[in-house]
């Protein structure tokens, strides 16, 4: 539960403050009424004795799903579950308690004032711009399952712990030299021409044979594998479902309210035991599949309407649905069967990959082949713009070449990945297009990416101006001395945990929150 969530959750020391009443302790203002849900069977963990309770787990949970959810609004239990996202929000539990832990150690205490301070100015706990004490105790209460007692104690350990970690993110020392380094080699770009043979242009039209794909699965294994890692998309089936419906047609003038009690009553007849779907479909149904029992077959994601879509797939095999309003009318939905999304195992796929894989070859080679010829008159000093003309400069030459024009990358710098924009990642490319100079420009070797063949020549090199690095120097400093606390703090953190006696669930995936999703 991170320093803003905590904000969120605490508040009677504060009020008490602002009412100007003295008292030692944050649970005199609520009294003993408040101290219930204390109970130790909410502990689900431990790290040096400082328990972990379900209510804190099940709120930063929640939390990280809201999160992805922003991203990704198709994200669901199936694919929290996937990534582990209970193991994520206990181990952030772990960590702020741990980081709490340390800086009591060492003394970084933070005061009850300040605490107060803090749960005032909280707009979690504020109705109508002003501090509420009832909501801030449901809050407590109900939703983290703690008292206000143990609650505000622990916003103390939290802020001590938001000070331990402010200190090692603002420890590192950057010297400008570094930066100018560093802004240098982003600030130094070139631009590239260059032509690409691709080898779906070139077809041999001669298949492997049974007895050179049985080699390559024995001998070429690992790029075999490659190939399925980097195609995954190829090699996995979708998930689909199979349906019937029903459908009662909205037209223009019509009285909706009067189509919708009709789905209504054909859904409680469909739903009925022993109800035949097919047959009620072939009777009410107005849509194109009334003659065939309102039979849709086999369909995946995005082929129907959302509304449509998100009813099916949220359904189990065999299951009726209540009456969903689409832009084309009202529907009944049965799903009659469903298939999950599954990977095809690499064992099923080996022979189908080697075979891809050898035919590409295969034309790649009659790609370099011609590309050879290409580059052996550059070299012997044509230039590209005679080697490959314009169309409308030498129409008839370009009729066998007309898929081969030289093209540009645009400026672009060094960076920290391998990617050549309109062409695509390449170590090899990358390491030799910034090895090329406006006294030779022409690489003097083709290159391969993904298949394809590439000539390369370089257009222009932008150098770094010095003078331009001290508009940037302060902002560069800044986020550098970030990115390294950041390290500093994870790096801490580890050697933390690797000495903490910490006690969690055996398994994750066991445990259900009252509140899951």
């Amino acid at each position: 539960m991170g320093m803003q969530v905590m904000r969120e959750k605490s508040d009677s020391l504060l009020l008490m403050l602002v009412f100007g009443v003295i008292i030692a302790s944050f649970i005199l203002f609520f009294g003993p009424a408040s101290q219930g849900l204390t109970s130790s069977s909410n502990v689900v963990g431990k790290v040096n004795g400082s328990p972990i309770t379900i209510g804190e787990w099940s709120f930063n949970y929640n939390q990280l799903y809201d999160r992805n959810m922003r991203y990704n609004p198709n994200f669901n239990a199936e694919q929290a579950e996937a990534m582990n996202l209970k193991g994520q929000a206990f181990d952030q539990i772990v960590e702020r308690i741990l980081t709490a832990q340390a800086a009591m150690d060492m003394g970084l205490r933070a005061s009850r004032e300040e605490v107060a301070k803090e749960i005032l100015d909280t707009p979690s706990f504020q109705a109508e711009d002003q501090f509420d004490k009832d909501l801030y105790r449901r809050v407590v209460n109900f939703h983290f399952h703690m008292s206000i007692q143990r609650f505000e104690d622990q916003q103390l350990k939290d802020m001590a712990g938001m000070r331990i970690r402010r200190f090692l993110m603002d420890a590192p020392v950057v010297a400008p030299e570094a930066m100018f380094d560093e802004w240098a080699v982003r600030n130094d770009k070139i631009s590239l021409q260059f032509v690409r043979f691709k080898k779906d242009d070139f077809i041999s039209g001669e298949e492997p044979t049974e007895d050179e794909i049985a080699a390559f699965v024995k001998d070429g294994e690992e790029e075999i594998q490659k190939y399925y890692d980097t195609h995954t998309s190829e090699f996995r089936n979708e998930e689909e479902v199979k349906a019937r419906h029903i459908l009662l047609k909205v037209e223009e003038g019509a009285d909706e309210t009067a189509i919708e009690a009709k789905a209504k009553e054909i859904y409680e007849k469909a739903k009925a035991e022993g109800a035949d779907f097919a047959k009620l479909a072939e009777e009410y149904s107005e849509g194109p599949t009334k003659t065939k029992g309102g039979d849709l077959g086999w369909f995946g994601r995005k082929r129907m309407v959302k509304e449509f879509e998100d009813k099916a797939f949220a359904m189990k095999a065999g299951e009726v649905s209540e009456p969903v309003k689409t832009m084309f009318g009202w529907h009944i939905i049965k799903v009659e069967e469903r298939k999950e999304a599954q990977d095809r195992a690499f064992d099923t796929v080996k022979e189908e990959i080697a075979k891809k894989v050898l035919i590409q070859k295969r034309d790649t080679e009659l790609a370099k082949e011609k590309a050879e010829s290409f580059l052996a008159r550059l070299k012997a000093g044509e230039s590209l713009e005679v080697v490959f003309p314009e169309p409308e400069e030498e129409a008839e030459k370009m009729q066998e070449e007309s898929s081969w024009k030289v093209e540009e990358t645009g400026l672009f710098a060094r960076g920290s990945t391998n990617y050549i924009p309109r062409i695509g990642p390449s170590d090899e490319l990358k390491d030799a297009v910034w090895k090329l100079s406006m006294d030779k420009p022409l690489a003097d070797r083709l290159f391969e990416v993904d298949g394809d063949i590439y000539i390369v020549r370089l257009k222009e090199h932008k150098e770094p101006d010095p003078t331009q690095f001290d508009s940037e120097k302060d902002q560069m400093l800044a986020s550098a001395r970030m990115r390294m606390g950041g390290m500093a703090y994870r790096n801490w953190l580890e050697e933390m945990k690797e000495d903490a006696s910490i006690v969690a669930p055996s398994d994750f995936s066991k445990i259900t929150f009252k509140d899951e999703y």
